[in-house]
């Protein structure tokens, strides 16, 4: 074989290679713009779902205390009024039906209280929305190097501090 021949083959390599590097990096741009699309579409369902979750929690939260409230008032007027203070009849009436009035406003806190729970069952969808919009932003940033013609592993550029952010820490990136 001569030295012509072996320079040409290396030259037909070397032409394949950029190709098969072109191609990659194309192929890498359309798997960006496809997880991009599919990004957006994540969010688009994961923020509402975040909301109702928000929400709920603290809907939830709140109706704790107020439940709290009404079962320590129900504790309350279950006790019956000491013979000792001379209550009228009025005054055990009145202690009979804050009893009663509390203890439907317990129903109506408890049935608030499992709808909100309800709607805080949305926390594992919301999560797992979350956690495929995390690995979507990982793929795209793999796909990127792939488009930048960087192999894995290889270190492009030179070493920098990054300040800009007010008081946060210098951080050296690579």
């Amino acid at each position: 074989m001569s030295s012509v021949t072996v320079i040409e083959a290396e030259n037909v390599l070397a032409k394949a290679k950029a190709a098969a590097q072109k191609q990659r990096c194309e192929d890498a741009k359309q798997r960006i713009q496809e997880l991009r699309r599919e990004g957006a579409e994540l969010r688009k369902q994961y923020k509402p779902l975040a909301q109702q979750v928000l929400q709920a929690q603290q809907d939830r939260l709140r109706l704790h205390a107020e439940l709290v409230r009404a079962r320590n008032q129900i504790a309350v007027y279950s006790v019956p009024l000491d013979p000792l203070d001379f209550p009228s009849d009025a005054d055990v009436a009145e202690h009979a039906q804050q009893l009663v009035l509390w203890q439907k406003k317990q129903a109506e806190l408890l049935d608030k209280h499992r709808d909100a729970v309800e709607r805080e069952a949305a926390r594992i969808p919301a999560i797992a929305l979350a956690q495929r919009m995390e690995n979507v932003r990982l793929e795209i940033q793999n796909w990127s190097t792939v488009a930048e013609g960087i192999r894995p592993g290889q270190v492009k550029g030179s070493i920098t501090t990054a300040t800009d952010l007010p008081g946060s820490f210098p951080v050296t990136t690579l």
